[in-house]
């Protein structure tokens, strides 16, 4: 919400008109304002020690994490809304973090075995899904299926009183990470994807044009002038 000081003697037509004149200015502003906050979130945040409680997000979804003690290699295993981390109890700090890390790069990995190209790879967080137009190359991304959005962040979007398309211009909206790869090695990738527990689908695809993204299901177009990533 966007608050207006405005002198009692102006109309709510010439508010309108003035807020209008300004909106670019206004959601400038505004993404600044909400990054700065977020970034002193962050600050205040103790850093991960991949400790029972916590909570990491994977492609997307939020995974409350649980460490069992178990002889052995450390292993990561993810269940719906979870996600438990298997290792010796003499396991420190380092070691836990460095399963996990290990884990998330799976499907890269997956689809390296596979012999899938992966030509371009971004992750989509802050931001939303502009993030897909941070290759400096002009091109055209043309979304055709998106994927269920999580409860929590549909209570956000609800709650924030979030339109479409600030919230996927704002949060991931269920799609944590995207691959660029051939139209021939689509199947192969969701099949390697598949291979390690993750979901993947085919989004769309990238056409020659301007740079912009569009979001078909939703009627949504985001241009070059909406970038602005910091």
């Amino acid at each position: 919400r966007v608050v207006v000081s405005a002198p009692l003697r102006a109309s709510d037509s010439d508010v309108r008109r003035a807020v209008v004149a300004d909106l670019a200015w206004i959601l400038r502003h505004r993404t600044r304002i909400l990054d700065e906050e977020r970034r002193a979130m962050l600050a205040q945040r103790p850093p991960a020690r991949a400790l029972t409680g916590e909570t990491w997000w994977h492609f997307g979804e939020a995974l409350h994490l649980e460490v069992q003690h178990a002889p052995g290699r450390a292993r990561v295993v993810q269940q719906p809304g979870r996600l438990l981390l298997r290792v010796p109890a003499a396991a420190d700090d380092a070691t836990r973090l460095a399963a996990i890390e290990r884990w998330q790069r799976a499907a890269l990995q997956a689809a390296h075995r596979a012999g899938v190209a992966v030509h371009y790879a971004v992750n989509i967080t802050g931001h939303g899904w502009r993030k897909l137009l941070r290759h400096p190359a002009a091109w055209t991304y043309r979304i055709t299926q998106i994927p269920p959005v999580p409860m929590v962040l549909d209570f956000i979007r609800a709650h924030a009183g979030m339109d479409e398309r600030e919230a996927y211009g704002t949060l991931n909206m269920g799609a944590g990470f995207a691959l660029f790869v051939p139209e021939s090695d689509v199947s192969a990738l969701i099949d390697a994807a598949s291979s390690v527990g993750i979901a993947a689908w085919r989004a769309g695809q990238v056409e020659t044009g301007p740079k912009q993204l569009i979001i078909e299901p939703l009627r949504l177009n985001f241009g070059a002038q909406d970038l602005e990533l910091r």
